[in-house]
């Protein structure tokens, strides 16, 4: 199943149109005829089927989804298969994404409504670090009223010795990973990597800008590992040096 074939149904779901697709599976706007309730079902791609690391990474994202009730958290339903296409179902939230938010002009914002939104993302990540999960794309969230983490499938737990994510591989949004992320070695991940994330996000907030976008991706990632960021009161000379003080610790090169 890709996001290019349109479903008529999944399970009992009614499904609608493709909300977007990604690494391991494509992303519907459907109905839920038992409880009358809009979903976002997320469908596996046809492909992962037959790679059985994709599949257990899929299969795995429901499991530690299922762990997380915080407010900021997306919740995720159920599961199932149908017809082979392994799908997980979870609450469809209809605000844009951060980074959709962001590029409406929306940052850089005031100091404290920045601080709040980044407080409560952290409140977030915090729970699923006592989870023993460590989310991994911090960028992956969306924005309505209040902030809300979505789209695990890169979380990991805390206590596996190894994963399938090998030593020269890195998963998440470029702009938004950790330098150990950037260079590859994924197995000794903690949760400093989501602190990382959180402080790349306070730093667009206050900013309006990411620290590291270079043309091309080794230029990033290259600038994530050894270059310092320019510090936000520089961009922005409004923002209060203890919240640049914040910001910066989040965005120190070693874990």
């Amino acid at each position: 199943m890709s996001g290019h074939v349109s479903p008529d149904h999944i399970g009992r779901f009614e499904v609608s149109h493709c909300l977007g697709t990604g690494s391991f599976g494509s992303v519907w706007l459907a109905h839920d005829p038992l409880l009358n309730r809009d979903v976002a079902v997320k469908i596996a791609h046809a492909d992962i089927h037959g790679r059985t690391e994709l599949l257990e990474r899929f299969q795995r994202e429901a499991l530690l989804a299922a762990r997380l009730h915080h407010p900021y958290i997306v919740p995720v339903f159920e599961t199932g298969v149908d017809q082979d296409r392994l799908y997980m179902v979870s609450e469809y939230c209809n605000g844009p994404t951060l980074a959709e938010w962001l590029a409406d002009g929306d940052a850089p914002l005031e100091a404290t409504p920045a601080a709040l939104l980044t407080r409560n993302l952290a409140d977030a990540v915090d729970h699923a670090h006592q989870q023993g999960l460590i989310h991994r794309d911090i960028a992956q969230a969306r924005q309505g009223f209040v902030p809300r983490l979505t789209d695990s499938g890169l979380a990991r737990e805390t206590n596996l010795a190894a994963e399938g994510t090998r030593t020269g591989t890195f998963l998440g949004t470029l702009r938004y990973v950790s330098p150990e992320q950037a260079r590859g070695v994924t197995n000794d991940l903690t949760p400093a990597a989501d602190i990382y994330s959180l402080g790349i996000v306070l730093y667009e907030l206050l900013t309006g800008r990411v620290p590291f976008n270079e043309p091309s991706q080794i230029d990033t990632l290259r600038k994530i590992c050894d270059t310092p960021p320019i510090t936000p009161r520089r961009l922005n000379p409004a923002i209060p040096r203890d919240l640049q003080d914040i910001c910066l610790r989040c965005l120190e090169k070693q874990p």
